[in-house]
């Protein structure tokens, strides 16, 4: 009868780049003519942290976009009209109050002019009338008024910055705080900084989150100083002279009061994504103008949702850079907690294979490595699994024995002897923790030599 020789492959070996297959055969030995002699190498047996990481695709990227738009608001013109229809009130109540004022005489003169107490009593109940119409009169004319000084005041807090874009920044542009956006009719649109959008007219007497904002950019940029302007909300009259200060600074009429559409907030510095709007075209309400992103760059990684136990706000990771050489340090800045299913082609939702996955956002250690690209793909490779402090050996020492389990072949004063051990976790750089009483730190173990 034939006899068979059964091969064993030691898998976690094979599993490990640069690994040696070691085959070992049962029932018999091989015959002399098969040895093959291997040369070897020495590594030391160590204490060290192994650490397992697993690779997924990433995108670098300069995070969300925010589109920055022409305000909507009063236009000049409107504001214009305003103050004419006030004007035109106010001389409507001045003329109803001088023809009030003649009938009281005129009343007055007729009942002193009447003969007997019939006329007297007729010249009073007319004087009565025509009183009470030309009060009725000044009333309504003084509601007049005051209807055209609310529209005019509500026209005046939403009073924009109108006309054509004269400057537009290139594409990549970086800004940062107290610097021009863009300018419209020459005038710039500055970068301020804070939470509040812009939506409206600062000037005395209002109030406000905006106003605290802006406060705290005019002395940021040291135009006001705690001393002379306190950040509270309330535009008073050294809100208007530091604002004075910031506009004389620009080369702009010193207003002493910020129109819509003269600042932008945002939370920090700025970087122009793109260019929305063309010059010489009227920056009409609602218009885009800008695409801005943060000036440092993010990794986004959609992670599968099986995987998001793996990661967590703080964790750090190493991000391979788009030349596929280049790794840099990151750490974990956000976990979505809303997971999304990719749209098919052509579809509302996500086909029946496609995974849901968590948007993981890392921030980059090193800025610079990342240069200018954007929208490039990057690997990242997330922490599966660790342990600390443990002996360690080159994944290529181990030697899969008959039994199905594992040994190392120590080296000790000339002398080769086999230990079994008990293999743990596999780490990066070729490492795998191993357990056993006859390994001890600081020994030498053979492995292939390269």
């Amino acid at each position: 009868m034939r006899r068979t020789i059964s091969v064993t492959i030691a898998a976690a070996v094979l599993a490990c780049s640069g690994a040696a297959a070691v085959f070992v055969l049962r029932d018999r030995a091989a015959p002399a003519a098969a040895a093959i002699a291997v040369p070897t190498g020495a590594a030391p047996v160590q204490r060290t942290d192994i650490v397992q990481r697993q690779r997924v695709n990433g995108t670098l990227n300069y995070g969300a976009t925010t589109t920055v738009s022409a305000p909507g608001g009063a236009t000049p013109d409107q504001v214009q009209q305003a103050h004419a229809a006030v004007n035109t009130a106010h001389a409507s109540l001045t003329a109803a109050m001088t023809a009030a004022a003649d009938t009281a005489a005129a009343n007055q003169l007729a009942i002193s002019q009447a003969q007997g107490p019939a006329a007297v009593a007729a010249a009073q109940q007319h004087a009565q009338q025509a009183q009470h119409q030309a009060d009725a009169q000044v009333a309504s004319a003084r509601v007049s008024l005051q209807n055209a000084d609310a529209a005019l005041q509500m026209l005046q807090s939403s009073a924009r910055l109108d006309g054509s874009f004269t400057w537009l920044p290139a594409a990549g542009t970086s800004v940062n705080q107290g610097q021009a956006l863009y300018a419209v009719n020459g005038r710039p649109v500055v970068l301020l900084y804070g939470g509040q959008p812009a939506y409206r007219q600062l000037s005395p007497g209002v109030s406000g989150d905006d106003v605290k904002q802006m406060e705290q950019d005019l002395i940021d940029l040291g135009f006001a100083s705690p001393a002379n302007l306190t950040a509270d909300g309330n535009f008073t009259g050294a809100d208007s002279a530091a604002v004075q200060r910031w506009q004389a600074s620009l080369g702009l009429p010193q207003s002493g009061t910020v129109r819509l559409g003269e600042v932008v907030f945002a939370s920090g510095p700025v970087r122009v994504a793109a260019v929305r709007a063309a010059l010489g075209a009227q920056a009409a309400p609602g218009a885009p103008v800008l695409d801005l992103t943060a000036v440092h760059h993010t990794v986004t990684v959609q992670l599968d949702v099986s995987r998001q136990q793996l990661v967590g706000r703080g964790d750090q990771v190493s991000v391979l850079m788009p030349d596929g050489h280049t790794s840099v340090a990151g750490s974990v800045t956000d976990v979505s907690r809303v997971a999304t299913t990719p749209q098919s082609q052509g579809q509302g939702q996500g086909g029946p294979n496609q995974q849901a996955t968590v948007a993981v956002t890392v921030s980059l250690a090193d800025e610079a490595a990342a240069g200018t690209l954007d929208q490039a793909p990057v690997y990242v490779s997330i922490t599966t699994a660790s342990k600390k402090n443990v002996l360690a050996v080159p994944v290529t020492a181990l030697l899969a024995q008959p039994d199905g389990g594992y040994a190392v072949a120590v080296r000790s004063g000339g002398v080769r002897r086999l230990v079994s051990v008990q293999p743990g976790l596999f780490g990066d750089g070729g490492l795998v923790e191993v357990s056993s009483s006859g390994l001890a730190e600081g020994q030498t173990v053979e492995v292939p030599a390269r």
